[in-house]
């Protein structure tokens, strides 16, 4: 199954803007991306950006740039299925196969694992299900404000605390995404139904959103040395 590391980084982030090509380390959060798609050695790597320098510096890491991606599928409001739907179009237009497997780097993220992103992979290829997503695990004990009150999220059995190991597993996604890649208009339920896990490292759940978390990475990856964990 073709099976192709895609992508995407639109230039208008609005919390830190230029976010994407933002060094970390000596190296942007776009070539870190590329650099692990590479790394995986699949078919291809692919890049969906709307911006001309994003789409040189992708090309120079060594990615496939298929054009720019549209206005419509740029939007602060655009999800996944709008920018698959473009990416699917251009790849159209420049004679380029599609993928039947896509394995999706969001590049917001400095650390990821090698091990959990096979595993992934094989669910998707070996064991026929819809999607697999990299996971990190975080703590269960959520609150919420209600009203400028401070309520739990969970069970909290009307105590003033309770041991995470006595509520379930809580897992955070978006790291990496794989997942069968729409051949037609991609459905807003795009990774299906039958969507498998691997738990990668804590340290893949860092995702830059603010100048304090491109901080908080910057001085993780001094002490970790490197972004591609086992």
């Amino acid at each position: 199954m073709r099976t192709v590391a895609v992508i995407p980084a639109r230039a208008g982030s609005q919390g830190l803007p230029g976010k994407n090509l933002r060094q970390i380390g000596g190296r942007s959060l776009l070539e870190r991306a590329i650099d692990f798609g590479l790394h995986l050695d699949l078919d291809d790597v692919v890049v969906s950006t709307d911006s001309e320098e994003y789409a040189s510096v992708a090309a120079r890491a060594g990615a496939k740039v298929p054009g720019l991606r549209s206005a419509e599928a740029s939007s602060s409001t655009a999800m996944e299925p709008a920018v698959i739907d473009n990416l699917n179009l251009r790849l159209s237009e420049f004679g380029m196969e599609p993928p039947e497997v896509g394995v999706w780097l969001r590049p917001t993220f400095v650390f990821r694992s090698e091990s959990a992103t096979r595993a992934c992979i094989d669910l998707v290829k070996t064991q026929g299900m819809s999607a697999g997503r990299v996971v990190t695990e975080v703590d269960p004990r959520l609150y919420t404000d209600d009203g400028g009150r401070l309520v739990p999220l969970f069970n909290d059995h009307g105590v003033s605390m309770i041991r995470r190991q006595g509520l379930a597993s809580c897992y955070h996604v978006f790291n990496v995404d794989v997942f069968r890649w729409p051949e037609e208009k991609c459905p807003d339920d795009y990774l299906g139904r039958d969507i498998g896990f691997s738990i990668a490292p804590k340290l893949c759940g860092v995702d830059i959103d603010t100048l304090e978390d491109a901080k908080i990475a910057e001085a993780l990856l001094a002490s970790v040395g490197t972004g591609i964990l086992p």
